[in-house]
């Protein structure tokens, strides 16, 4: 019971859905195409990455990821050993890509700070988790959601110009980007609490739900690039989808532990942090060696992005996993 199943499959797919949310899919030239419902059908599917979704399911996946040992070991928490532990392997794998961004000139400016804005949103919440544990000890966590989602829904009613210069951006307002994903990690924390009260799916319905969340990942992205209105915004629409999602993870968590994930997700999910992170750089590194001269990027980006983070997975955050460990008993 301290490992779920299936966990790393989804983290696996999520991190693949934003690597394609950035460098697309595949396909020929739409202008080489004739048919208008190819066409229309093959951009169709590529809107189906909506890679800002994914991070939000993140949020709550991390939300729960943090919370389930503390509920299982009955809330005991070393705060030394637990901040040692999540903000070593957190921290230095990004400090790693921070410095290849500078040495291949790829900027992670602020307000959105590129990949890493939720990683600071990340590091933000390891840090708040052990007062939020004493919180939690005092209000229903569903009511901390509730007043959370308030807080989120003021600080953005107050800078909707930055969310309308940011293109509705979801990390529109920077480092105050944690305010609005807040609730998200929490129902993350509310799930590892209640994910035992969720009904055992069958296959097929598991897989229609899926398709549902697919759905709404696809009609959000539709609607922040087509509805012409600041509050068709990330920072609106994906804390709503957050509910949805959150009672999708609790289905999914309740049919692994009575179904086999795939064993290849399960092991692709181990290095879906250095996915996160690299896929960004990975044009860059291929542009530094030459290799993009080679190579049709166009074609062949996404399995060289996977290959570049597994090696990053191997040099660097798997080492950082260990060193963490090791710091902590220490």
């Amino acid at each position: 019971m301290n490992r779920i199943k299936g966990i790393d499959s989804i983290r696996f797919l999520l991190a693949f859905t934003v690597l394609v949310g950035h460098m697309g899919l595949p396909f020929p030239d739409f202008s080489k195409l004739n048919n208008v419902y190819i066409i229309n059908f093959l951009k169709l599917f590529d809107l189906i990455f909506n890679g800002p979704a994914a991070v939000i399911i993140f949020f709550i996946l991390s939300g729960f990821v943090i919370h389930y040992p503390f509920i299982v070991n009955n809330n005991k928490l070393n705060i030394k050993k637990f901040y040692i532990r999540r903000l070593v392997r957190i921290v230095s794998p990004a400090l790693i890509v921070i410095i290849l961004a500078n040495f291949l000139n790829v900027s992670f400016k602020p307000p959105q700070f590129g990949v890493l804005w939720s990683v600071i949103c990340e590091i933000i919440y390891y840090i708040l988790y052990p007062f939020l544990l004493i919180i939690f000890k005092y209000f229903k966590i569903y009511k901390i959601v509730i007043v959370t989602y308030l807080l989120a829904l003021l600080l953005i009613f107050f800078n909707l110009d930055m969310l309308r210069a940011e293109h509705n951006g979801y990390p529109a307002l920077g480092l105050l980007t944690f305010i609005i994903g807040l609730p998200c990690w929490l129902l993350g924390c509310w799930l590892a609490e209640n994910f035992q009260n969720f009904k055992i799916l069958s296959f097929k319905r598991i897989y229609i739900l899926r398709l549902f969340i697919i759905f709404i990942m696809l009609a959000l992205r539709i609607i922040k690039f087509h509805v012409p209105t600041v509050f068709a915004s990330n920072c609106f629409t994906l804390n709503l989808f957050a509910i949805l999602g959150t009672y999708w993870l609790g289905y999914e968590i309740k049919y692994f532990m009575y179904n086999k994930p795939n064993q290849t997700f399960e092991y692709f999910g181990k290095f879906s942090y250095s996915l996160y992170l690299i896929h960004t750089l990975a044009p860059s590194i291929l542009n530094y060696f030459k290799l993009d001269i080679i190579l049709n990027l166009h074609y062949f980006i996404l399995p060289i992005s996977i290959v570049i983070s597994y090696l990053f997975y191997l040099i660097i955050e798997k080492p950082s996993h260990s060193l963490a460990i090791k710091l902590s008993k220490y």
